[in-house]
């Protein structure tokens, strides 16, 4: 009788585990939101349930449609014209819990599944998978002089996809392409002012052809405005600043909230523009800061430990520091460039107050921040 009881309440605890799962999401077709417009998600996984609700950080409503069964549900998701764009996490509520979070890409672009032709007007976000030494091919009619960007977010949304892009006219010749890059995160985006009216091909494919699983991404074809560094990146604790976006507009300059504390601080987008991508963000600290300056011949650094903020804007430029030195101290300079997204592969060097060279510094292992 007990090894029959212990039986029983064996079945009937794996039953219980069984149902009380978490919903596993295993595939979003599209990971992506438009401002202001209806977008469907559909979601396929294990443990949906009967009627699984999707949550997400806006005050919106989501309607399961029709058909959803335990491993397939799709919601209609409406997005007021005033939500900001950027990326944001969802998961899904079933009975047996909430599913691990999905990361979606939110702005004012068309969210679409991947097709081998763009049928839409553009700008368009296009939603897809690649495995292996796939290659996913769109079409496009473009015209001459039109501007055109094409960007695919993948490391972003937690995909192992290395994004490699081509773009070849209708003779199959390439006329631009692109790679991953580190102030896109390891993302790629090509920008081309198109040469003659023509149907265009975008090509897309790992870049060691053997993408890993997940291989998701989102490709945004057509026109819209982003920022790829704000300068400075860390600001001082508890004080006002004004930070430069640095992107495809003329540099926007935004007030910084006080801030208390170290931390993330999360910026609004500039009220010009239709932006897309990750919103704008510096760190709060506590150490003195200095923003570069244009005063020659070099501009003065005073009191250690100190951080100094500029860019690099044109070939061969430099910027030199005068910092006052007692003999026989011991100082570190540490410059950060790729570990902070930039594009800048820098050099550092110092020279003592007759300009003689004293020490110099090129990459370090793992990293071209010298």
């Amino acid at each position: 009788m007990n090894r029959f009881l212990q039986l029983t309440f064996s079945l009937f605890f794996a039953a219980f585990i069984a149902n009380a799962s978490e919903p596993l999401v295993r595939t979003v077709d599209v990971r992506g939101l438009q401002v202001g417009a209806v977008t469907t998600l559909v979601f396929e996984g294990d443990g949906f349930g009967k009627s699984p609700k999707l949550l997400l950080p806006f005050n919106v409503t989501p309607v399961l449609k029709p058909g959803s069964t335990e491993k397939k549900a799709s919601f209609d998701i409406t997005l007021p014209a005033d939500i900001v764009p950027g990326f944001y996490q969802c998961s899904l509520l079933a009975e047996g819990g909430v599913s691990l979070p999905v990361l979606l890409g939110i702005d004012h672009l068309i969210q679409k599944p991947f097709a081998v032709s763009i049928d839409q007007p553009l700008p368009i976000a296009m939603h897809g998978t690649i495995s292996g030494s796939q290659i996913l091919e769109t079409k496009f009619q473009g015209t001459k002089g039109q501007q055109l960007m094409v960007e695919v977010e993948a490391q972003k949304l937690g995909s192992k996809l290395q994004p490699v892009l081509h773009l070849y006219n209708s003779k199959k010749l390439q006329v631009a392409w692109s790679w991953p890059v580190p102030h896109l995160f390891g993302d790629t985006r090509l920008e081309i002012t198109l040469p003659e009216d023509d149907t265009y091909t975008i090509a897309l494919h790992d870049l060691e052809y053997a993408a890993g699983a997940p291989g998701l991404f989102r490709m945004k074809v057509g026109k819209w405005e982003f920022f790829d560094q704000v300068i400075p990146t860390v600001v001082a604790e508890g004080k006002v600043k004004a930070v430069e976006l640095m992107g495809n507009m003329p540099v926007a300059k935004l007030n910084m909230p006080t801030t208390k504390g170290a931390g993330s601080v999360v910026l609004p987008w500039p009220t010009q523009g239709k932006w897309s991508g990750m919103r704008p963000f510096v760190q709060s600290g506590s150490s003195k800061e200095y923003v570069e300056t244009q005063a020659p011949p070099m501009q003065e650094l005073k009191g250690l430990p100190l951080i100094v903020h500029g860019k690099l804007l044109q070939p061969n430029e430099e910027d030199r520091y005068l910092l006052a030195c007692s003999p026989k101290s011991k100082l570190r300079f540490d410059v950060f460039a790729e570990r902070i997204g930039s594009a800048v592969d820098a050099g550092l060097v110092l020279r003592n107050d007759k300009g003689v060279e004293i020490a110099r510094s090129e990459d370090r292992p793992g990293s071209s921040d010298p």
